[in-house]
Order: C-alpha cells, then sequence, then structure tokens
C-alpha cells in the first residue's frame, strides 16, 4: 500500500510540474509576435489590418483572448472599423466535449463605416469582392458537406457590447445616418432554442433628422439552429424624439414562412408631439386633436395577410389586408367607428397667396394613369359608423368597390346624410385609349339647405328633395373629365321655400304695371313657399340647365325651365305663372282687373345668385313687347276708323250740296 501511495503521489506532482510547465509556456509566449501574420492575412484580403494595441490572454479564472485598440483600413487609407477593447472569455472543460461555452464575449467602443463615394462605389467593395472569396466560399460548401448537418453547440453566458457605432453616408446623394449603440447586453445566448433576454440603449441619427432619436428595449430572443427558426419579443420598446413619446410591443416569429410573423403595439399620449417634433405642424390645426393614439398589428402568412385595429382619439377602427397570387390580387376592408372630419381638418385661409396657390393647383391638368388602372386587381369594403365633415353628418356608410382588367366598379356605395338615405353606383372603364365613367344614384327626403349653405355658399332655397341622377364623362386627364361632365338630375319636393323672392308679388305688380296702375304699401313676405315641385335639370359645360319646373303655390301654378352657370352664378329662367282664383281676393293684388284671372302671364327671373330679390323678375320682355304691338295695332285701328268716318261725313255733305236725295240713294244703291 505504500508503494502504491508513493507512485500515485510522483503521478499528481508529476501531472502538476507538467501544468504549471503549460501554464508558464503559454504566459511566457508573448501573442503580439502573431501580428503580422494577421496583418499579412488581412493583406491577402485588400485590407490594412492596424494593431495598436496588445493582443493578450489569460488562463484564470477563464481562457481569455483580449484584442485592444485595433482598426482596419481599406487600400484607399479609408478607415473601416476599429475598436477599443474586445475580449472573449471561454470554458475550458467543455472544449473537450466539442461544446463551446463562452462565459463573456465583450465589445467595447466599436466604431463602423460604410461610405458610397460620388461614383456609386462604396468603402468594403474591395474586400467583398477580393478574388480568394469565391474559393473560400467554395471550400466552406464543400466542408459542409463533408461535415454533414453537424450543428455547433454554443453557448454564451453573457454578450456585453458598449459604445457601438455605426456611420453611413452616401456621397450622391448627401445622405447621412448613424446608429449609436450605447449598450446591448444578451444573456444565456444559446443556438437551441432558448430564451435570451435582451436589453438595448440605442439612438439614431440622420441628416433628416433635426435631433437624435432615442431607443430603449427589453426583451427576449430565441434561435434554434437545427429548425432556422428564431422569435424577437420587445415587451417594453420605447421612442423618444424631443418632446415626443411612443411606446412599443413588438413581436417576431420565423417557423415555416420565408418572412417572420409580426406582432405589433404601438401607443402614444400625443401623435401631435410627433407632428410637432418633425416641425410639420400646421398653424391651422385645430387644438386638442391627435393625442391618444393607438394601433396592433398583426401580420402572417409571409405578411399575405395583415390584420389592423386601434384607435385615434375617440376614433375605433379595424381592417384587414390579404394578398394573393389568384384574382383578386388584393383584398381589403376597413370599419370605422364615429369619426369628426372636421376636427382634423385645416381651417381656412383667406390669405390672397393661399387663394392664388389654390386656384393654381385647381387649374392644373393631371394626366390618368390608364396603365396603372388596368393593372389594378382589388376588392374592397368600407364601413363607417358615423362621419362628421363640414357640419354634415353621414351615418351607416357601405362601400364596395372592385376593380379588374381595366374596370373599376362601385357596386353598393349606401349611407344617410343628415338622415336622408342615398345609394349610388359607378363604373369607370380604362380599357381604351381614354377613361369613360357612369354614375347613378338617389337620395330621398335630402335636406338642401344645409348642403347649399355650406358647399355653395346659396342660402336661397330650403325644403327637402328626392332626387334621382345620371352622370357620365370621359377623358384623358382631369380637365378632359371635367370639361366632359354631363348629367340629368330629376327631382320631387313635397315642400320648398325659395327666398327673398316672393313670386305672388311679382305677379300682382308686373299685372298691375301693364295696366298702369300701382300696387299699396303691402308688407309681402321675403320668401315663396311651393308644394308638390317637380323639376328636370341637365348639366353640361359648367352650365345647370332647367329643362322643365312644375311648382304650385297656395294661389299660383308655376312652370318654368332655363339655366344656371356655376362659374359665376349667373341665371336666366322663363317662368310661366297663373292665379287660381280672382285678384280681387288676395288682399294685397285688389287693384289688379279681373280680367287677368285664370290668364298666364310670363315672367322672366335674371341677374346674379348673390342678389336674387323682387327686383330680379318682372314681365318677360317678348310678352311685354306683343302687348305692345296688340297696343298699337288697336291704335291703329281706331285711327283708320275715326278717318273712315271723317271722310264719309265729308263725303255726304258734298253729295247733298250737289244732288238731290232721290239721285244720293241711287248712287249709294250702285255703289253697294
Amino acid at each position: 500500500m505504500k508503494l502504491i501511495g508513493r507512485f500515485f503521489l510522483i503521478f499528481v506532482l508529476t501531472l502538476i510540474i507538467l501544468l504549471g510547465a503549460v501554464v508558464v509556456l503559454l504566459f511566457s509566449f508573448d501573442l503580439n509576435r502573431l501580428k503580422p501574420e494577421l496583418q499579412q492575412l488581412a493583406a491577402e484580403h485588400g485590407a490594412e489590418l492596424r494593431l495598436d494595441g496588445d493582443l493578450s490572454w489569460q488562463l484564470w479564472p477563464h481562457l481569455a483572448l483580449k484584442i485592444a485598440d485595433s482598426s482596419l483600413y481599406n487600400p484607399e487609407a479609408q478607415q473601416l472599423a476599429s475598436i477599443e477593447l474586445a475580449s472573449l472569455q471561454v470554458a475550458i472543460a467543455p472544449l473537450l466535449k466539442k461544446k463551446i461555452e463562452v462565459e463573456a464575449l465583450t465589445l467595447h467602443g466599436l466604431e463602423l463605416n460604410y461610405i458610397i463615394d460620388q461614383q456609386g462605389q462604396n468603402n468594403w467593395q474591395t474586400l467583398l469582392t477580393d478574388s480568394s472569396t469565391p474559393a473560400a466560399s467554395h471550400s466552406n460548401s464543400s466542408d459542409n458537406k463533408t461535415s454533414g448537418n453537424t450543428a455547433l453547440d454554443l453557448s454564451i453566458a453573457n454578450i456585453d457590447i458598449q459604445r457601438l457605432k455605426a456611420n453611413y453616408e452616401d456621397r450622391q446623394s448627401s445622405d447621412k445616418a448613424g446608429l449609436n449603440l450605447s449598450t446591448l447586453q444578451l444573456r444565456n445566448v444559446g443556438l437551441d432554442g432558448r430564451k435570451m433576454p435582451i436589453d438595448i440603449v440605442a439612438s439614431a441619427t440622420s441628416s433628416m433628422l433635426q435631433a437624435p432619436l432615442q431607443l430603449q428595449a427589453k426583451g427576449q430572443a430565441s434561435y434554434d439552429q437545427q429548425s432556422g427558426h428564431y422569435t424577437l419579443k420587445l415587451e417594453a420598446l420605447e421612442l423618444l424624439y424631443r418632446q415626443a413619446q411612443a411606446n412599443i410591443k413588438l413581436a417576431l416569429q420565423q417557423t415555416a414562412s420565408a418572412l417572420p410573423d409580426l406582432q405589433m403595439e404601438l401607443s402614444t399620449a400625443s401623435a401631435r408631439q410627433w407632428i410637432k417634433a418633425f416641425d410639420a405642424e400646421p398653424s391651422s390645426l385645430k387644438a386638442g386633436v391627435l393625442q391618444h393614439t393607438q394601433l396592433n398589428i398583426l401580420a402572417s402568412k409571409d405578411f399575405e395577410l395583415i390584420e389592423i385595429d386601434g384607435k385615434l382619439d375617440k376614433t375605433t377602427f379595424a381592417g384587414r389586408l390579404a394578398t394573393s397570387t389568384t384574382s383578386p390580387k388584393l383584398s381589403s376592408s376597413l370599419a370605422l367607428g364615429k369619426f369628426n372630419a372636421d376636427d382634423y381638418l385645416l381651417q381656412a385661409d383667406d390669405s390672397s397667396s393661399t387663394t392664388e396657390a389654390s386656384s393654381d393647383e385647381a387649374s392644373e391638368t393631371t394626366a390618368l394613369p390608364l396603365e396603372l388602372l388596368r393593372e389594378l386587381d382589388f376588392v374592397s369594403e368600407l364601413t363607417m359608423e358615423q362621419l362628421l365633415w363640414r357640419e354634415q353628418q353621414i351615418t351607416e356608410l357601405q362601400v364596395k368597390a372592385e376593380a379588374k382588367q381595366g374596370l373599376i366598379e362601385l357596386p353598393v356605395a349606401k349611407f344617410k346624410i343628415n338622415g336622408a338615405p342615398a345609394s349610388f353606383h359607378a363604373l369607370a372603364d380604362a380599357r381604351g385609349s381614354e377613361l369613360s365613367s357612369k354614375l347613378g344614384g338617389e337620395l330621398k327626403a335630402l335636406q338642401l339647405k344645409a348642403l347649399l349653405e355650406e358647399f355653395a355658399d346659396f342660402h336661397n332655397i330650403d325644403g327637402s328633395f328626392d332626387l334621382q341622377l345620371q352622370a357620365q364623362t370621359r377623358g384623358k386627364d382631369s380637365h378632359q373629365l371635367s370639361q366632359n361632365l354631363s348629367a340629368h338630375i330629376f327631382g320631387e319636393s313635397p315642400e320648398l321655400k325659395l327666398s327673398p323672392l316672393n313670386l305672388l308679388q311679382a305677379l300682382c305688380q308686373s299685372a298691375a304695371r301693364l295696366e298702369g296702375r300701382a300696387v299699396g304699401n303691402t308688407q309681402w313676405p321675403a320668401y315663396t313657399l311651393f308644394d308638390n315641385s317637380r323639376f328636370e335639370a341637365e348639366y353640361a359645360g359648367q352650365q345647370l340647365k332647367l329643362l322643365k319646373l312644375d311648382a304650385g303655390l297656395a294661389e299660383l301654378r308655376t312652370e318654368a325651365k332655363g339655366q344656371y352657370s356655376l362659374a359665376d352664378g349667373k341665371f336666366d329662367f322663363p317662368i310661366q305663372l297663373r292665379l287660381d282664383k280672382s285678384f280681387a281676393a288676395v288682399d294685397a293684388c285688389r287693384e289688379v282687373s279681373s280680367k287677368w284671372d285664370n290668364q298666364v302671364l310670363p315672367l322672366r327671373c335674371k341677374g346674379s345668385i348673390d342678389q336674387l330679390g323682387i327686383k330680379s323678375c318682372g314681365l318677360d320682355r317678348s310678352y311685354l313687347q306683343d302687348i305692345a304691338e296688340q297696343r298699337l295695332n288697336k291704335e291703329k285701328e281706331k285711327q283708320i276708323d275715326r278717318v273712315e268716318k271723317e271722310l264719309s261725313d265729308e263725303a255726304e255733305k258734298l253729295l247733298k250740296k250737289h244732288l238731290d236725295d232721290d239721285n244720293i240713294n241711287k248712287l249709294k244703291q250702285l255703289f253697294r
């Protein structure tokens, strides 16, 4: 037993001596002696490696390799990368089992530069296109085939990256951008699908940003090298830019698809702050809007299906977008809650410069993208609970649109405007050399007053209408579409109020004027109230023509036709009026003779819509000319009769003077 003990002691002492010798040998070997070999290897790949710091290692408590103050340059002496300190700590025992357990990977002060010159060449191009690269790739490919699918068993307890800078510059466009990674920490790193906690503190700069965009994130990631699947979940991602802040939850999961599934939740307490941060807030934007914003996005199946929902201030929304290789290639739907568009519309600017700019924009001609329209292949649906726009309330909105092979159809468009139901359908054909379009629709019990006041600045009509519309246009550009627009309109109204014109007043005054009489100082109502009105109108060439109007009052029957110019607001309407009862029965018309009872009097209303009033209507000039001609003819007949009578009397006196009565009678019988 003593002999065995002595042999064991000798063996242990020998092992300790050998290990000590190895340690002494390793520590006595200066890694800096490898610098020339490393620099030569870099030179073979067209780069210059500058190792200004020390190369060192340690054995206790971990095997570690450290590189300090190193940089990489291309042949043009442009710095590609530099690092202050790189350290790799590896556990020794697992190496014997072909298992790499990295205790810590540390990168401090790493800087990367990517520059595109005036000729479009980047500063890394020499390295990336080096002739030795294909051979190396081929060698690696062969090695991969030889090694089969053997996976590397790698684990890293901690990755610590501090002060990483990535710089981008395009000297052709003068664009610059940068990523400053203050901290990146990854823990429990492995390639077996394990969860790896991640912390990030970074900032981004750009020539398009006036301040750095700050980013802080916490989450976890995973990667399985056997399946190639990976996940990234950021439970707390905070973005800061000037005074603006946004919070994001992000999840990426890549499985069998080429692109990962995406799930994102974005919220901000004030979207308006982001607009201010980018100096894009219009001075006329209403206060109190674009505050709380929430957006959720879910993308799956290689982004062939994208679903969204969220909230903008008080408005909720939800939508879906799907793409396909078969028709329809795009399908979308969007459902909105209550939305007040007036809160988000810019307030009008009355300055002359704005008016002139708007006029110039309106006069511009835009060519229609016919080729693009022919390529459209989609089905889209839109629903909205309520829309407030320019003080008009639109509810129960349902719109469906389809496009395929140059035909764009709106088969369904239903809504209520201020409670009045409306439905429309439309078809646009882009298959030919120009776009042709047709529109049809109807509205029931539409209140015109609010619409005309808001959209046409017209305050003279009040009442409800049932309208039917048929319109069409064609053209190659926006100007031709406007010029070729034509429409046919039918309408009915149970009660219609026209102000400040009183047609009964105009009728009485016109009839009295024909008799040379004056109508008393009656206080006439400053309006005309029609009942059971029907009209037919036609629009073409920016002219609205009234083809037929049949309307009634309590005492009047009215028929009219005429035209109205949308360009200058001028109108010309011949009107035929007939009083169904005696003028004497109307207190204000008692001076009018009864001969005008049940007679049609033609009036003509003519002028500008902004000066509409009692003076706008009077007797039709052609009718007055006919009356004047009739009076003149009657006066001529009276004068002829008077002259004939005078001549007859003179002739009889002469006959009596020269002939007796018997001869006079004979002479009269002769002329008879």
